[in-house]
């Protein structure tokens, strides 16, 4: 499940805990999750869910309205769930079949989890070796999925990733990955165009 704590230290479940699948839209408390690892907040106050067991990435409507109520607290799904591998949905040029719709990628154990201030959503994919962006629906690699050391400068889409964790973002952009089996951190410069990779930290 995935719960929130308040201020004042109340505890309540805000998505999991159900039998619904989480590809039916519905509310979140009745949605069965599976083994979600990443969770991230945007400025309006929904949530966001690395589903990893489930191979999804998820929103729950928790906005926060002028009045002060919170949003219907329904589940969506916004990437996972699709037959085409992320480097398939690059390859790809047949706008026509909705190239790169997140619902129509298959995930691979998503885990880490991260909103800009903006709205949009980076998600790690673990299992692919990619990072990749999710952006009014549609879905796009932001690093991994070449074979370039992530040692050697240069573009992140080039880059060989494996197995990438965890991610954080700055306020410069910048991006920061825990690629978990090269035994690095590395950073991502311009995510938003076309990222160049550095080693951050080696281990």
């Amino acid at each position: 499940v995935i719960e929130r704590v308040t201020p004042a230290g109340v505890l309540t479940v805000i998505a999991g805990g159900g039998a619904s699948s989480p590809t039916v839209r519905g509310l979140a408390t009745s949605t069965q999750l599976t083994a979600p690892e990443g969770v991230a907040v945007d400025a309006d106050g929904n949530v966001y869910i690395a589903d990893t067991g489930a191979n999804l990435v998820e929103v729950v409507d928790l906005e926060v309205t002028p009045t002060g109520a919170l949003g219907s607290g329904k589940i969506n799904v916004l990437a996972g769930g699709g037959t085409m591998s992320p480097q398939e949905s690059q390859a790809s040029t047949d706008w026509a079949t909705h190239f790169g719709l997140g619902t129509n990628i298959r995930l691979s154990s998503p885990s880490g989890i991260a909103v800009d201030a903006s709205g949009i959503v980076y998600v790690a994919d673990t299992g692919n070796n990619v990072v990749a962006r999710i952006a009014c629906s549609i879905f796009s690699v932001v690093a991994g999925g070449g074979v370039t050391s992530p040692k050697i400068l240069g573009q992140a889409t080039h880059t060989q990733l494996n197995g990438p964790t965890g991610i954080a973002l700055n306020a410069a952009g910048q991006m920061y990955v825990t690629d978990s089996g090269n035994n690095m951190v590395e950073r991502i410069d311009g995510v938003v165009t076309a990222g160049v990779v550095r080693p951050a930290f080696t281990g």
